[in-house]
């Protein structure tokens, strides 16, 4: 498994130099009021079950799950289904996410929501913030 995790460390490290070429970390201003956890906590808090669900393209031991899923049509339908929260893998080569789908999902749905990748650069915090608003 370290072998793997390693292999999957390495690649970020590339895809984020990629990135930051395209877009540069000045470009990536903190907001003025950054948001935090306590949407999060405060929705798994919530008496009796608290569910959160998952969008996720692939994984590395599965293979192809939903290649062409829409993220913010998924998000949207966990919402009306009662998730407390969504979990959104965004890591790119090993489980085919892409930031975007953070994006759609935010512009789809309410509920808090959990970006999951490999984070390894203060960059990366940024990115999500800046960009995708969440």
């Amino acid at each position: 498994m370290s072998q793997f995790l390693d292999r999957i460390l390495q690649s970020t490290r590339e895809e984020l130099s990629a990135r930051k070429e395209r877009v540069p970390e000045a470009a990536l201003e903190w907001p003025a009021s950054r948001p935090g956890g306590e949407r999060f906590r405060g929705a798994l808090a919530q008496p009796g079950m608290s569910l959160i669900a998952e969008i996720k393209r692939a994984s590395p031991s599965r293979g192809d799950i939903r290649p062409d899923l829409d993220a913010g049509g998924m998000a949207a339908d966990y919402e009306a289904g009662g998730a407390a929260a969504v979990s959104i893998l965004t890591e790119e080569r090993y489980f085919k996410g892409r930031l975007s789908d953070l994006e759609q999902a935010r512009a789809a749905c309410t509920l808090p929501l959990l970006r999951k990748d490999f984070i390894i650069d203060e960059y990366q915090l940024r990115e999500e913030i800046g960009r995708a608003h969440v």
